[in-house]
């Protein structure tokens, strides 16, 4: 599903834009980052931690192993990302909200209860975990499934991450 997703905001990229790379090559300009493509893991890693996106190899080869991007060419064993692959790996990055914590870039795309779990986790506080914790998950599905006001959906949605014991980037 999420390939299908990423492949969507791809196309919608080259058909609004032209230039598919257009925004991923700009900040590589501006930022002064020393990365070419074809560019290795370590490359796209280097490339999307200074985007502020929670990633490591490990992110890569679960988004490559769970099918939320298309694999890169492999060459001697090691992936080459074009730019077409770091806009699929941006894509789903994108979907999976894997913004860094505290992110110039991305907090003003953050609910408030993701803030909020941004902060308590800065300063060790549990209390909205302990609270996650004394709340059934069927109550956490029946909440989000009734609430028609977004900011109410986004709060349950960092409850049931927590529930499930999802991190950020999982």
């Amino acid at each position: 599903m999420l390939l299908i997703v990423a492949t969507i905001a791809f196309s919608e990229s080259i058909t609004m834009t032209g230039n598919p790379g257009g925004p991923i090559e700009q900040f590589i300009s501006d930022a002064a980052l020393q990365i070419e493509f074809p560019a290795s893991d370590e490359n796209i890693v280097k490339l999307f931690t200074v985007m502020e996106y929670e990633i490591d190899l490990q992110v890569i080869r679960d988004y490559i192993d769970n099918g939320y991007i298309p694999c890169p060419q492999m060459i001697s064993g090691k992936r080459l990302w074009t730019i077409a692959d770091a806009c699929h790996l941006h894509a789903a990055l994108e979907y999976r909200r894997a913004w860094a914590s505290p992110s110039s870039f991305h907090d003003c795309k953050k609910s408030q209860a993701r803030l909020d779990r941004d902060r308590a986790s800065w300063t060790s506080d549990d209390s909205f975990e302990s609270d996650v914790e004394e709340t059934s998950l069927e109550d956490l599905l029946i909440a989000i499934a009734e609430s028609d006001n977004r900011q109410v959906r986004e709060c349950l949605h960092e409850a049931l991450r927590i529930k499930l014991g999802l991190n950020s980037n999982d």
